[in-house]
């Protein structure tokens, strides 16, 4: 294993975010932003290329691994914010040699650096949520289809049962007041057994 800097990891990880924030506000190509980039400062530009690479290659897989798998929609989300996940879910999938709590950690500390003040806690939190998606050896074992995932939101959830006693001739064996009291007797219950 090749041995790297973590400072100069650290500043092509900052970098790759100021990339993909100027692409994302301008539209630019990589190539051209490229071509106009200047950092002064010391940074691994080997994993820097490669980070640019895998993003431009995978940038659609890598958008839809995280709206597949979180309730967010990727456009509605600040630019900044924007960036820092696509880089993190990058190396998340693509970048199995970086251990997953280094990514997260360095993602987290780019947040507190560049973003606003509570962006590091949604940052941690999705990426945290994603990492569920791996087993211990990193391997990706879950990726949830849009049609099944439910929001966080759960009082935007509606019910009606008219098609299906329309269409199925189906009819509920206990009505909703039942139902009610049902569930307040079981809770009532557990708590004085508790």
């Amino acid at each position: 294993m090749k041995d790297f800097n973590a400072k100069e990891r650290t500043l092509a990880r900052e970098n790759i975010v100021k990339v993909l924030y100027q692409q994302d506000l301008n539209q630019y190509s990589f190539s051209d932003i490229l071509k106009t980039f200047v950092e002064k400062r010391s940074y691994d530009k080997s994993y820097f290329e490669n980070i640019i690479l895998l993003i431009g290659q995978n940038n659609e897989k890598i958008i839809d691994f995280i709206e597949k798998n979180t309730d967010l929609h990727i456009d509605k989300l600040i630019p900044i914010d924007r960036s820092i996940l696509r880089l993190s879910v990058c190396e998340f999938i693509y970048r199995a040699d970086v251990p997953k709590k280094v990514i997260l950690n360095e993602s987290i500390d780019i947040a507190k650096k560049y973003s606003t003040d509570e962006s590091y806690r949604f940052i941690n939190n999705i990426l945290d949520q994603l990492l569920k998606c791996f087993d211990k050896n990193d391997n990706c074992i879950i990726a949830c289809d849009k049609e099944y995932f439910r929001p966080l939101e759960v009082d935007t959830l509606l019910g009606n049962s008219r098609k299906a006693k329309k269409e199925l001739n189906w009819k509920p064996k206990i009505s909703l007041k039942e139902l009610v009291n049902e569930m307040v007797d079981f809770d009532l219950k557990r708590l004085t057994n508790d």
